[in-house]
């Protein structure tokens, strides 16, 4: 199809919650192809609460936990 493509968001997972995570997933909130459906920290506390702050559906308190999430890309 000339000039048209199909645009699916890339659901991201962060691995932290420090202030690059904070950046990246303003960043990604911002883009038109991307979400934030998970976080995960050293602690789930952490990852609850930056989860609260950005809208993020899952908080892992683990970082394996990311990234076996079977809904990040």
């Amino acid at each position: 199809m000339d000039g048209v493509r199909s645009v699916t968001k890339l659901r991201w997972g962060i691995i932290g919650a420090g202030t690059i995570a904070q950046t990246f997933a303003r960043g990604v909130a911002a883009s038109s192809s991307g979400e934030v459906v998970a976080v995960g920290s050293r602690t789930e506390e952490a990852a609850r609460t930056f989860a609260a702050e950005f809208g993020v559906a899952r908080a892992h308190g683990s970082y394996q936990a990311v990234l076996d999430d079977p809904d990040v890309d």
